[in-house]
């Protein structure tokens, strides 16, 4: 036993991270304050939340594997859940039902950044709230994010693989756009980036990805 831990508890201080893999078992650890603004439909939102420094480092310990891997979306993380919350709160405030246009404005704004900027690594999935934290990911990592929400939100959602992209598909019989047919059921495609905003419209599969099948990724 650790100093300050619990032979009872698998998780002492309560932070979701098991003791034999918390840098602070005992409790101590920063927690990073997270304030992220968005805007839908030009009206501003402020979501906040606290991350415990402790569940960032597990995630960003945690070996890598190849982006065709849907442990990276963690719908059932604890802050993931709050953000959803917050989503379904503004989908109230703003008057508008579609959790996933929210859903959209809130993952946008996290800053586009390539894996080779970042670390220096070609490819370099990150778990959702690593891509929180840095406030910053490329296409697969704001994939992993908005898929971990949406299904946070109890929207079925898969993970669409290109040659060297990566976009999310939500179940839906009422497509904006493209959509998918998989496993019996019709998932809508949805754009995770900045790079369809000149043709104005994420719904709709863009460029030389319009001649390819995607490869089906099942989220977490």
């Amino acid at each position: 036993m650790k100093l300050g831990t619990s032979d009872d508890k698998a998780d002492s201080d309560g932070d979701g991270i098991r003791d034999n893999e918390d840098k602070h078992p005992a409790g101590g650890g920063e927690t990073y304050k997270i304030t992220v603004h968005w805007r839908h439909n030009n009206q501003p939102f402020t979501t906040q939340f606290g991350i415990p420094e402790d569940k960032y480092l597990y995630y960003k310990t945690q070996k890598r594997t190849t982006s065709a891997d849907g442990k990276f979306a963690t719908s059932h993380d604890p802050v993931i859940q709050t953000i959803a919350k917050d989503i379904a709160d503004a989908s109230v405030s703003a008057g508008d039902s579609c959790k996933y246009c929210l859903a959209i404005d809130f993952v946008e704004s996290m800053t586009y950044q390539y894996d080779i900027d970042y670390n220096s690594n070609i490819d370099y999935p990150k778990y959702a709230i690593e891509t929180i934290v840095d406030e910053r990911g490329d296409c697969e990592d704001t994939s992993f994010l908005m898929a971990s929400i949406l299904e946070a939100l109890d929207l079925d959602t898969i993970l669409l693989l290109y040659s060297d992209h990566m976009a999310v598909g939500f179940a839906s019989n009422n497509c904006p756009g493209t959509f998918y047919n998989y496993q019996g059921r019709k998932y809508c495609f949805l754009e995770t980036t900045n790079d369809p905003v000149s043709l104005g419209n994420y719904f709709t599969v863009w460029g030389k990805y319009m001649n390819e099948k995607p490869f089906v990724i099942e989220a977490n």
